[in-house]
């Protein structure tokens, strides 16, 4: 009877907690930024990893736009980069949306950023929220701008190598 529901119930809550509580360690353990917004794109979390990376605190922008904490601009252009949240949360397909941009902060410093953008639902499967990853590809980027720079320019010099300067000569710059 009653007792035996009362258990079941008991034994339930606690299988859901313990749930709950390995989600937020494995959220607080992933190395990339995770951020979730509610369906307007108020920021309800930011794992630590995006604490760091936004120089933010979780419980101090919990409810922000997220647009107004994570300042993303287009690398070449320095224009924002388009709204991830309401771009995956318009996509009917459930896939997410992604996108590279560099964060700006406050004292100037950069991060090249992968930011990859989906749709949180509820076991109805009505859309609750989104989920943005945040993967920091400064290094990769660096990494691809000195080769680059290495490919075009003498090691010795540090003028522009022969090919590099044909090529200008040839287009007329």
């Amino acid at each position: 009877g009653t007792i035996r529901d009362i258990n079941a119930l008991k034994k339930a809550q606690m299988a859901l907690h313990q749930e709950k509580e390995l989600a937020l360690v494995s959220l607080r353990s992933i190395a990339d930024g995770v951020v979730t917004t509610d369906e307007l794109g108020k920021i309800q979390y930011l794992n630590p990893s995006a604490e760091r990376l936004l120089g933010q605190d979780s419980a101090a922008v919990s409810g922000r736009d997220y647009r107004k904490i994570l300042r993303l601009v287009d690398e070449r252009s320095g224009e924002s980069l388009s709204d991830l949240v309401r771009l995956s949360l318009s996509l009917n397909d459930g896939s997410g949306h992604a996108d590279e941009g560099v964060l700006v902060q406050e004292d100037g410093s950069r991060y090249h950023l992968k930011v990859t953008a989906a749709p949180m639902r509820d076991h109805f499967g009505h859309v609750v929220g989104a989920v943005l990853v945040l993967h920091d590809i400064s290094e990769v980027m660096g990494m691809a701008q000195q080769l680059s720079y290495q490919a075009t320019h003498d090691t010795l010099t540090g003028l522009k190598n022969r090919p590099t300067f044909e090529s200008a000569v040839e287009a007329g710059i």
